[in-house]
């Protein structure tokens, strides 16, 4: 009697009673099928869908070197697709939640990773737990002020503006102490010269625009808004 094993998107290999599965270059979803015939040509089916994953996570909202004010709390974001369950450790304890409390970190040098789990299936086909941690990121507690605070006047979301026409780009921003040292204007991921711009033909029609502002103790706030 044959036995023998194929897949979707064309792959298929041969086995007389179990095989393992060649690694797949790409993640996704795949169909396992196993067809077995007997001496009258005769043939039962039987499928499993399965699905392969890269497990990677990452980090998103804090850079390596940023500093944060001691008086201030910080929700970590991150990327973990197909994840289980996602953990937070700071100087190489656990947090209780996805929140940084910079106060009761105290001032100084401090490391941050996240750590996904993987629920999976071993080679024996024993379901079991797999981990990824990111790279540890090294941020700095300081005694300082919170960012600018910073409220776009020009344009609105949405706003829309026309082809050919130059604007001037609006922003209140203000800070408690200290003083405000930087600031621009960003189209599409492009700086700035200056706070005005021309809506020129090549521009898709629908652009986001940002404002940042830095204070002298490096804190910085940045706002946007979409435009058509």
């Amino acid at each position: 009697m044959d036995l023998y094993w194929s897949r979707i998107r064309n792959l298929r290999f041969k086995a007389y009673t179990s095989h393992l599965l060649p690694p797949s270059k790409t993640g996704g979803e795949y169909i396992i099928t196993q067809t077995v015939t007997d001496i009258y040509n005769e043939a039962g089916t039987a499928s499993a869908r399965i699905l392969v994953i890269d497990p990677e996570v990452r980090i998103t909202n804090i850079d390596a070197g940023k500093n944060f004010p001691l008086d201030s709390t910080h929700a970590i974001s991150y990327s973990a697709t197909n994840a289980k369950e996602i953990q937070f450790f700071v100087d190489g304890k656990e947090l209780l939640s996805d929140r940084l409390i910079f106060g009761n970190l105290g001032l100084g040098n401090h490391t941050v990773f996240a750590r996904a789990i993987y629920s999976v299936v071993d080679k024996t086909g024993n379901q079991v737990l797999h981990t990824k941690d990111t790279e540890p990121i090294q941020f700095l507690v300081r005694d300082i002020r919170p960012p600018p605070e910073i409220q776009l006047r020009f344009p609105a979301y949405n706003t829309r503006l026309m082809r050919g026409v130059t604007y001037t780009l609006e922003a209140d921003v203000s800070s408690t102490s200290p003083p405000i040292t930087e600031s621009y204007w960003e189209l599409n991921g492009t700086r700035l010269a200056s706070n005005t711009f021309t809506v020129t033909k090549d521009m898709p029609s629908i652009f986001t625009i940002r404002y940042t502002a830095k204070n002298q103790d490096n804190m910085e706030k940045t706002v946007s808004t979409i435009g058509t």
